[in-house]
């Protein structure tokens, strides 16, 4: 997306120059920070993808890591945010790519010795500071202005400082961007983060403004800055949890337009929002960021490089869960996939969990992306369920991604989990020591003791092989029970009635599946 770049009148004009040597010094720490690779998988792949990682050893630098990948000649412009306040952060995405720059994290009460090394090494003339004087003290408005010109901008309340920086950002630009056809803004929660993130990007590449509001209640600085912009088109970013039904048909009924981009949880709401602007053509998947999707601090800065890259934001469950929303959206992307960038150190993205994201990336042939092996069916919730014994397991499932009915009667099938590495961790692999091309266990759990109880409301005799039809909403819900100790895997699977589950030499199924994991213990 094309950039209009502006500045800002400035209120505070000082500038001092530093030592070069030092500058050499730090920019070769930045360039090693930025070029971190995480380890590379054995196996060959048959889509090759480049593996990145931008990381520090703080939330700070690993801005700085994220700022030089994105500006890696530098930048006479910057923006620096809070590190402890997210919101002000992320609220600040839109304005930041207004202006192209970077953007790097300090304290709020003083300004970081590797911050301020960083914006000598990028060349930083100018900086916009985001937030009011709670938010960022006088202290670090001051150490900035020894040695740049420096605006303020933003409040101290989360809601008004949202507000400012969108109307700022409009100023900047002269005006909304247009996103198929409607000048746009995104709204997101303000009180929690991962909707907010997965917008970031976007919101740089096109300067839109990211507003932010209760989830119950549109707040009154949203409301105004509403009036004031007038946008055709408001993207509430999150499902009804996030931003309410209600704040929506307010919108509505004050003549904007309510585009709702919003899943079951945070990694499917990101991967939505990534194919909302692909297909907008905003954004391309050829650079795909993955980023944690339980914990902001690695990953606030993260709509810079997006912007920049043009690439959309994935969002993993935790350190070491991609969740299958995440490794559905790499495995159907695939082909057009050349690099994973992964923000974050290990702490945040494990490197265990950053290689299974890149298998996913790699898991189809360029030649026939049409035979990569996917995730079609979703079981939710997608993470493991560890009920205690005598306690039940409750997943649902339901055709992934596209949102219509399950159609037909699925064959649902508990396998041991010693059998099966799924959900997540590397692209799923079941058993199959005979090489008959089937999943070994089929019918079976660790102990033997878990069963499938009750389909769809309706008990059914003890069992681990069902065939189940969806119900009138197309979905199926199961329960499976255990009285003792036990760990199964539950396989949704459209059964060929070969009465096995077919895997290929690797142990990758062939067929559309789903899995689930409940663990009694």
């Amino acid at each position: 997306m094309p950039r209009v770049i502006g500045r800002l009148t400035n209120t505070t004009s000082t500038h001092t120059d530093r030592s070069r040597a030092s500058i050499v010094a730090i920019i070769a720490a930045l360039a090693l920070a930025a070029a971190m690779i995480f380890a590379p998988r054995p196996a060959v792949a048959a889509h090759d993808v480049t593996p990145a990682r931008a990381a520090g050893e703080t939330r700070i630098e690993t801005a700085i890591a994220v700022a030089g990948v994105a500006f890696p000649d530098g930048s006479p412009e910057a923006v620096v945010a809070p590190a402890n306040a997210y919101t002000h952060t992320l609220a600040s995405a839109a304005l930041a790519g207004a202006l192209d720059a970077p953007v790097l994290l300090t304290n709020g009460w003083s300004l970081n010795d590797t911050t301020r090394d960083a914006l000598d090494a990028m060349g930083v003339e100018r900086v916009t500071l985001i937030g009011g004087e709670t938010v960022m003290s006088a202290d670090v408005e001051a150490a900035l202005a020894e040695r740049h010109h420096v605006t303020r901008i933003g409040e101290d309340e989360t809601y008004a400082s949202a507000a400012t920086i969108a109307r700022t950002t409009a100023d900047v630009t002269g005006g909304l961007p247009q996103l198929n056809g409607l000048t746009t803004v995104a709204l997101a929660s303000g009180v929690d983060f991962p909707d907010a993130l997965a917008v970031s990007g976007p919101a740089f590449d096109g300067a839109m403004p990211i507003l932010l509001t209760d989830p119950h209640d549109l707040s009154e600085p949203t409301r105004a800055a509403l009036d004031m912009l007038s946008p055709q088109q408001v993207l509430l970013i999150g499902g009804t949890d996030a931003v309410s039904a209600e704040v929506a048909t307010e919108l509505e009924a004050n003549g904007h337009q309510a585009t709702r981009l919003g899943g079951a949880n945070r990694t499917e709401t990101a991967a939505i929002v990534a194919d909302h602007f692909i297909e907008a053509g905003w954004m391309t998947a050829e650079t795909t960021l993955l980023a944690r999707g339980d914990a902001f601090p690695d990953a606030v800065t993260a709509g810079q490089l997006s912007g920049r890259f043009d690439g959309p934001i994935i969002l993993s469950a935790t350190r070491d869960l991609l969740g299958e929303n995440a490794g559905a959206w790499l495995s159907t992307q695939c082909p057009d996939i050349d690099t994973l960038q992964v923000i974050g150190g290990t702490a945040a993205v494990s490197v265990e969990m950053a290689n299974g994201a890149e298998g996913l990336a790699e898991s189809c042939d360029p030649e026939d992306p049409g035979t990569n092996p996917h995730h079609f069916y979703e079981v939710a919730p997608m993470q493991p369920l560890t009920p205690a014994p005598s306690e039940t397991a409750d997943f649902t499932v339901a055709r992934q991604g596209d949102g219509e009915p399950v159609e037909g009667t699925l064959d649902l099938i508990l396998f041991p989990c010693a059998n099966a590495d799924v959900l997540g961790s590397n692209p799923d692999t079941f058993a199959d020591t005979d090489g008959d091309g089937g999943a070994d266990g089929m019918g079976s759990t660790d102990t033997g003791q878990a069963r499938i109880a009750v389909v769809n409301g309706e008990d059914v005799p003890d069992t681990v092989i069902y065939p189940a039809s969806p119900d009138e909403d197309g979905d199926i819900d199961i329960r499976l029970s255990s009285q003792a100790e036990d760990c199964t895997v539950l396989v949704v699977v459209a059964g060929d009635g070969d009465g096995k589950f077919d895997v290929d030499a690797d142990g990758h199924p062939t067929e559309d599946y789903g899995v689930g994991v409940a663990e009694w213990r």
